[in-house]
């Protein structure tokens, strides 16, 4: 009897020190990020990148709208904040709009101006060995997008926030089983600053040896053939394409002064603060009572900044993807054809 007691508590033990030494693989690589997800994309673009169904958007903003009504919203300070208040906010940023003619919820869905973006604030964890993502969803704040006279953003503006509980979500509502979005994580580039501004911290970035550290290690174990990666379309990645995220020599041919093109030599180098945006395939869930978001990453992919020969920045270059189930990368081919 005693042999049996001893063998049955050895095996709780055994048991709770493997589940122990399995969450201790995350590692934390911020407890608060701020970042802006487009969440209608106006049609400009393939139906899940930067876009959630007209339906379950709405539906998923009326909720929002509607825990402001119930008194449930904040400023970003933490400060409670009531419908009128928002409304006010949307007469400073458009003052065409007349608020005792419309409902508040009506006007955001009315063509007029529209909640297109909405601001997360999470924390972020992943396993340094898969490099599987995990977000921790701790805030939601739907946002107007403000665009100047040639139709280019020129402000983003969130309304108010609702904090999310942390327990487990009890009966979901999904929002989308697959989104495709970005998160810019460096805000000290010229086009966050020309958009947001100076900064917090915390807005569109995180502590910048933990950037790095990540970037680097996750490259270079792509690099490595440690981890399986794939290009922008979900195709497995060459051993060769993977290679080439080393630092090594390529060769162009430049004209001398008679026409001759000359082999020119350079070495092609990504630096670890050229990382600045992440790129993330994810399924959306939400339940209402208590609040919870629910995000489930499937895969990222990290990009860098591309400027031209005199230094303008011309946009990011994805460079991988890493897609962490091989039931969810069979779903993401199904539903992403570009």
């Amino acid at each position: 009897m005693n042999n049996r007691i001893f063998i049955l508590v050895a095996l709780m033990v055994f048991a709770f020190s493997a589940c122990k030494e399995k969450e201790e693989k995350r590692e934390l690589l911020t407890e608060r990020i701020e970042y802006d997800v487009t969440i209608d994309n106006e049609e400009s673009m393939e139906s899940f990148l930067n876009n959630v169904d007209a339906g379950d958007r709405l539906a998923f903003l009326e909720f929002l709208f509607n825990e402001l009504s119930a008194g449930k919203a904040v400023d970003a300070y933490g400060n409670s904040v009531d419908e009128e208040a928002v409304k006010n906010l949307l007469i400073e940023v458009d003052t065409n709009w007349f608020y005792d003619k419309m409902d508040l919820f009506q006007y955001i869905r009315s063509e007029m101006n529209k909640v297109r973006v909405l601001r997360f604030r999470e924390k972020w964890t992943y396993n340094p060995e898969t490099y599987s993502f995990y977000k921790e969803v701790i805030a939601v704040a739907p946002a107007v997008v403000l665009k100047d006279s040639d139709r280019v953003v020129s402000h983003i503006v969130p309304l108010f926030w609702v904090n999310c509980d942390t327990v487990d979500a009890k009966k979901p509502v999904l929002i989308t089983d697959l989104i495709i979005c970005d998160a810019l994580v460096q805000n000290n580039t010229g086009e966050t600053v020309k958009l947001y501004g100076e900064s917090p911290g915390f807005l569109h970035s995180f502590d910048a040896s933990k950037r790095e550290k990540f970037f680097m290690d996750l490259k270079d174990n792509v690099a490595s053939h440690k981890l399986n990666a794939y290009d922008y379309f979900f195709k497995e990645l060459g051993v060769s394409e993977a290679e080439a995220l080393n630092d090594h020599m390529d060769t162009v041919y430049v004209p001398d002064t008679l026409g001759n093109l000359i082999p020119y030599e350079y070495e092609v180098k990504i630096l670890p603060q050229d990382f600045t945006r992440l790129k993330f395939v994810e399924k959306w869930e939400y339940s209402t009572n208590p609040f919870v978001f629910k995000k489930t990453v499937m895969g990222i992919n990290p990009s860098v900044s591309v400027f031209d020969d005199l230094g303008e920045f011309q946009g990011y270059r994805p460079l991988f993807w890493i897609v962490f189930d091989t039931a969810d990368l069979e779903h993401i081919k199904s539903v992403v054809r570009f």
